[in-house]
């Protein structure tokens, strides 16, 4: 833990080393403490600038976290209940409201006070310098008042009666699959208002406590998973990210194991319809039915029978054609089998074991097949499977000889 210098935070170079500290956890070295200090003599909102530049990319709950941190103020140091909670997000806060052009002067005022406040583990009357100090300064926007005051709200005397968030964390994040949420924090039984880009069907799993609780959604999309949570008022109490991994279904055979990647940005429509049969359970215990290496066309198709024949029960709805995507029949990748009609595809999935181009989408025409994901691992599988001989089997020609059964398969990402 890092403790900050004992210096005058009135004087400019007591200024230069406290701020450096607040976002470096260090002291100045002489050649950065020289520069800064040079351009703090002409301005502290510059010199505020200049270093908070280094920090362009980083969010507001991120640079509070940092200040905090880096000035010996943590959860484990701040001995009132909710005290540090409800000032790291009071921080957070003050950061979001007045966007990052004002970060630097915010900075600067912060850490005058933050520095004192090592000592003062209840956050008593320090909240009233920082309201003055917050509401005198004329860089910040014409909400400063009512900003400044919830912090003094939140800091002061008010924490057991206002709502804090110190964590978000989801049980997990699968793409198609419903996620719960669980927060926890300080007066959570106040009404909180919740947002999650990137997920449907966002509810309440049940009314929780004053210290947890948790919401719901279906994941709809990969990439960056925002999370925000306000009070009553509308103030942001926290607001987390996360990264949605693409898809991946683990597919077990009696050759071996692949791992496939879906693309449901490119081919949303297929990547769903193949994850609900996953899901279900629908591709277990069931056959690759057709096996073909010709010099035309090389693919390993299944998803249609179990063994002896048997139709597997459980087809859905026929889906849209997605083969204008983008994506390309080429080797290693996964598409959708359909009949001579364009928008037929149900279960049945194939394999591309060689370059199938003549696959690909060329005009309305000639729309071709759908490619939705590739294999990420297991290549050598798909290529066993493809060199098996085959024969024609309960009326089905290129039939494998032997079952090649899938054993199960599963979403694993």
């Amino acid at each position: 833990m890092k403790t900050p210098l004992a210096v005058s935070s009135s004087s400019t170079a007591g200024v230069v080393i406290q701020v450096y500290q607040a976002l470096y956890g260090k002291a100045p070295g002489y050649t950065d403490y020289s520069s800064y200090l040079a351009q703090a003599s002409a301005s502290n909102q510059v010199f505020a600038n200049a270093l908070v530049a280094n920090f362009a990319s980083t969010s507001d709950q991120a640079l509070a976290l940092l200040v905090l941190n880096n000035l010996g103020i943590t959860a484990t140091t701040v001995t009132q209940s909710g005290s540090y909670a409800a000032l790291l997000s009071a921080v957070e806060q003050i950061f979001a409201a007045y966007g990052s052009a004002a970060r630097g002067q915010i900075i600067l005022n912060m850490t005058t006070l933050l520095a004192g406040l090592s000592s003062d583990t209840t956050f008593g009357a320090a909240a009233t310098t920082y309201s003055s100090q917050v509401q005198a300064n004329t860089s910040y926007s014409a909400t400063a008042t009512n900003t400044s005051a919830s912090v003094v709200s939140i800091v002061s005397g008010a924490v057991a009666t206002s709502s804090s968030i110190s964590d978000i964390e989801p049980d997990r994040l699968r793409y198609s699959q419903k996620s719960v949420f669980r927060i926890s924090g300080v007066g959570l039984d106040k009404d909180i208002t919740v947002s999650v880009s990137k997920c449907t069907g966002l509810a309440l799993v049940d009314v929780g406590t004053d210290s947890e609780k948790s919401v719901s959604c279906t994941v709809s999309a990969t990439g960056t998973l925002s999370f925000e949570a306000r009070d009553a008022a509308g103030l942001l109490l926290m607001a987390k990210t996360f990264t949605v991994a693409e898809p991946q279904v683990t597919l077990v055979t009696g050759l071996g194991t692949m791992v496939v990647e879906l693309n449901p940005t490119a081919a949303p429509l297929s990547a769903i319809n193949f994850l609900q049969y996953v899901n279900d359970g629908f591709y277990a215990n069931t056959v690759f039915h057709r096996v073909v290496a010709s010099s035309a066309f090389a693919v390993a198709q299944g998803g249609w029978l179990a063994p002896g024949g048997i139709v597997q029960s459980g087809v859905r709805a026929a889906i849209a054609l997605e083969s204008n995507k983008g994506l390309s029949n080429l080797r290693g990748t996964i598409g959708m089998a359909r009949t001579s009609v364009s928008n037929s595809a149900t279960s049945q999935f194939y394999f591309n074991v060689a370059d199938n181009r003549g696959f690909d989408y060329l005009n309305d025409a000639n729309p071709g097949y759908a490619v939705f994901g590739k294999i990420v691992q297991g290549l050598s599988v798909m290529d066993a499977i493809g060199t098996v001989a085959t024969s024609t089997r309960y009326g089905v020609a290129d039939f494998p000889a032997t079952d090649i059964v899938v054993q199960s398969m599963t979403q694993s990402q």
